[in-house]
């Protein structure tokens, strides 16, 4: 019911996504039975979604943070069409997926991108320029069409800001890189006070 309120409310600001998580594969729960759970949550909000012009896009994370792992839910799902995919490469990486290969494997389902990395501790960190062209450039050479989020959670880690300065001026320099090979309307910038699509 809240996935459903939050569709509706997508709908009424004008916004046509609404990210989720499949979340864990619960205690001695096989995997099949938990995909079979999330599924049957998810059909209604899909549902909703249809009926709203909304897609409800799910995250990479938790039991689901591959490629493979999320194809996995679309298949339980029926491959409903406002089923999308929100890739978080980090998260992929640290699991053994490459970005490469999301974007292949999940092909016009990848509705958005989120940008973030983190250091060897876990510790957020920016995304450098390279980093950020190479994500861009896969991305434009797919003709992706979706957005890219840019996150930085200043608002959780007030330290970043002495360690590398305002979240404005970082947020900049990963967005300009990101720019580079992709349309500028298609980079969302994130700071957790404020978020502007610019």
């Amino acid at each position: 019911r809240p996935a459903q309120r939050a569709v509706d409310a997508a709908d009424d600001m004008g916004s046509r996504l609404v990210r989720v998580f499949g979340f864990e594969v619960q205690g001695g729960e096989k995997r099949t039975a938990a995909i079979k759970r999330i599924a049957a949550s998810l059909m209604p909000v899909l549902d909703t979604a249809r009926a709203r012009s909304v897609n409800v896009a799910v995250e990479n994370g938790g039991s689901f943070r591959t490629p493979e792992e999320l194809m996995e839910l679309f298949e339980a799902c029926e491959q409903h069409p406002h089923l999308k995919a929100v890739y978080d490469p980090c998260v992929g990486r640290s699991s053994g997926a490459m970005l490469e290969e999301a974007i292949k494997m999940l092909g016009n389902r990848l509705g958005m991108v989120r940008v973030r990395t983190r250091d060897d501790s876990g510790t957020p960190k920016p995304t450098t320029p390279a980093e950020a062209r190479s994500i861009s450039g896969d991305l434009a050479a797919s003709s992706f069409n979706g957005w890219v989020s840019v996150e930085w959670p200043v608002a959780w880690v007030p330290e970043l800001v002495e360690t590398h300065g305002e979240a404005s001026d970082v947020l900049k320099n990963i967005a300009d890189a990101l720019r580079m090979s992709m349309p500028a309307t298609s980079v969302l910038v994130s700071d957790p006070r404020v978020a502007v699509g610019v």
